[in-house]
């Protein structure tokens, strides 16, 4: 698989991640939405922020996307780059696992705000990584240079 396209995987992943995150600022969680209704009932389904303080797994949440984005702005190379995208999807598989086990953690616009902006540069910094490691374009003959004789 080429890196463009494990990083549309990523960002498949990502957007799902986002889902949740974004799902968990409404106040609503897998099991139960906002306002105390059972699932599927259509009550109590209205945007409300969440009313404490945000959760400590926000935070984290955050402290790793910048670990990541760090180390991603930091490759110079594919290699380095396919390590941290390997290593962002296994942390982002153990995200989606947890949030199945306990929930979506609180969290506030700044903190979604925030990690959406990490992830753009994680994804960004990636790209770059893999364009300058990218092989070279071969030469297009130009119309005035005679085809090379075949022996």
């Amino acid at each position: 698989m080429s890196l463009r396209s494990s990083l549309l995987a990523s960002i498949s992943t990502l957007a799902l991640a986002t889902l949740l995150l974004g799902a968990a600022a409404c106040g609503k969680t897998k099991d139960k939405p906002a306002g105390g209704a059972a699932a599927g009932t259509g009550a109590g389904t209205a945007a409300a922020a969440p009313s404490g303080p945000a959760d400590p797994r926000s935070a984290a949440i955050i402290v790793k996307s910048q670990e990541l984005r760090d180390r991603a702005c930091a490759c110079a190379d594919d290699m380095c780059a396919s390590a941290v995208r390997r290593d962002h999807d296994t942390w982002l598989r153990g995200q989606i696992d947890e949030m199945a086990k306990l929930g979506e953690p609180a969290s506030t616009p700044a903190q979604q705000e925030e990690a959406s902006k990490l992830q753009r540069e994680l994804f960004t910094c990636l790209e770059k990584a893999a364009a300058a490691t990218a092989p070279p374009a071969p030469p297009v003959p130009s119309p005035t240079t005679p085809p090379a004789a075949t022996p």
